[in-house]
């Protein structure tokens, strides 16, 4: 997880951080230099690099923009499942659907 928001703080993100149970770090960007590079526009863009660096997904978490649909395609846990599993990713884009960011 990154945070590149305005106002983004290594000590306000540990906080967030110590608060949740993602089960992965939280990089503070602050600047949005690493956010600006990946192409990140809102809050629940979402980008896969593979230990060769290597873009094999970028775009949302799903297709549901209420969080409501049971049959919503899950873009990000697809894209997860196949680089795993050492696939070609099935779709390596999806459109974002979160707020837009306010980066430095």
């Amino acid at each position: 997880m990154v945070d590149s928001e305005v106002g983004a703080s290594k000590e306000r993100d540990a906080s967030f951080e110590s608060e949740q149970t993602f089960g992965f770090p939280m990089l503070t960007d602050v600047g949005g230099k690493l956010t600006r590079a990946m192409g990140a526009q809102s809050a629940t863009f979402s980008v896969i690099v593979d230990r060769s660096g290597n873009v094999r997904y970028a775009g949302g978490i799903d297709d549901d923009r209420s969080h409501l649909r049971d049959e919503a395609t899950p873009y990000l846990k697809d894209a997860l499942d196949d680089v795993l599993s050492q696939r070609a990713v099935r779709r390596p884009e999806g459109k974002a659907l979160g707020c837009a960011l306010q980066l430095w």
